[in-house]
């Protein structure tokens, strides 16, 4: 099975990668899921030779590669708990979490 990044993004010669999620599949380990996946995916950007002459010719620096996870509000009874335990999640592994707003 085939995965694709999201996002990918940059701010001046930063690249960004982001992972996008829905609420369609509940909050709890599908967030998680998210951060794991953004995680590998700047891995992968920071460390392939494969894309080193596509970000080369864009003058940014994929050995600076960020990640974020965007997802909707959290939502229900334990909302403000797993919000907290995904940014604590993500402070981890130094992703961002982003809220999307309506």
């Amino acid at each position: 099975m085939s995965k694709y990044i999201d996002v990918i993004c940059h701010l001046d010669r930063e690249p960004w990668v982001v992972e996008l999620k829905d609420r369609g599949s509940g909050q709890g380990e599908y967030y998680r899921h998210g951060i794991t996946q953004a995680v590998l995916y700047r891995h992968f950007i920071r460390h392939s030779g494969n894309l080193r002459d596509w970000f080369d010719e864009k003058d940014i620096d994929a050995q600076i590669c960020q990640a974020a996870v965007a997802f909707p509000e959290f939502g229900g009874p334990l909302a403000v708990q797993l919000e907290s335990e995904h940014k604590a999640i993500a402070g981890l592994f130094g992703v961002q979490l982003a809220r999307l707003q309506r």
